[in-house]
């Protein structure tokens, strides 16, 4: 019951900050940037564009992911030996 518990509020944490990302960059986009942008955008989207959006996007599933998880804990019998 306590895994489920856990889980659960995993999702919630997942949630709100998918929530806070994307109200932070719709407040972001229509106070600052959307005001400034020309009329027609030329969008040409290269291979390596792509290639680089994906990998920002990879690191940043990582990050959330890392986040989310549980630390796992230090062992305390071990000392750091400084040579």
């Amino acid at each position: 019951m306590h895994q489920y518990l856990s889980m659960n509020k995993k999702i919630y944490q997942f949630i709100i900050i998918i929530l806070g990302i994307i109200m932070l960059l719709a407040f972001i986009w229509l106070r600052f940037i959307r005001t400034r942008l020309p009329k027609e955008i030329p969008f040409d989207f290269s291979l390596l564009g792509f290639l680089i959006l994906l990998n920002l996007c990879g690191v940043y599933v990582y990050i959330l992911i890392s986040l989310l998880r549980k630390p796992k804990p230090m062992n305390k019998n071990k000392d750091l030996i400084f040579n």
